[in-house]
């Protein structure tokens, strides 16, 4: 196992990820189901590596976000259980590199989600646009940063994810 994620809204409903499949329990672990959509998953961002349930606000869908080889892909996830149908799983964040994937985390406050990839950086992207040179303070739990560097965000033309650089001041 690499990643566990639970429905924030159903104790009962989990994901798993390993390096070549998704499963889903909506009875807490009794019965496991494969949901990786018979290998389209792994054909979009090769090996498994990350995994996120992004609830959304009343009226917009909930996803399941999952970081592989070569980037995201993601799942309505709702959508995908009501017809019992796990083959929408589409590529995600135009303007990303094409680099495997360590993290996702999604700020439900700030409708943020953060990708972070191997030797790439990370990315930000959320419901509304990112401006360019936006600046946020960000504390990073590795060596390339110190508490005090701050993150300016660069928004690429057309791109809907900006990758967050940080510099030391």
């Amino acid at each position: 196992t690499l990643d566990v994620v639970m429905d924030p809204d159903d104790y009962r409903t989990a994901y798993v990820i390993d390096q070549n499949n998704i499963f889903m329990t909506t009875d807490a672990g009794a019965t496991w189901k494969e949901i990786s959509g018979g290998g389209k998953l792994g054909n979009l961002i090769g090996d498994f590596r990350a995994l996120n349930y992004i609830r959304r606000s009343p009226g917009e869908q909930d996803q399941l976000m999952v970081g592989g080889l070569t980037g995201v892909a993601r799942i309505y996830i709702e959508q995908a259980k009501t017809a019992d149908n796990f083959n929408g799983w589409e590529k995600y964040g135009l303007g990303m590199p094409n680099a495997p994937i360590r993290d996702i985390d999604y700020d439900e406050n700030d409708d943020a989600l953060v990708v972070a990839s191997f030797g790439r950086g990370a990315w930000i992207t959320n419901a509304t646009d990112i401006p360019a040179g936006a600046k946020i303070v960000t504390r990073f739990v590795d060596n390339a940063a110190t508490p005090n560097d701050i993150a300016s965000i660069n928004e690429s033309a057309g791109a809907n994810f900006g990758r967050i650089q940080v510099r030391r001041e």
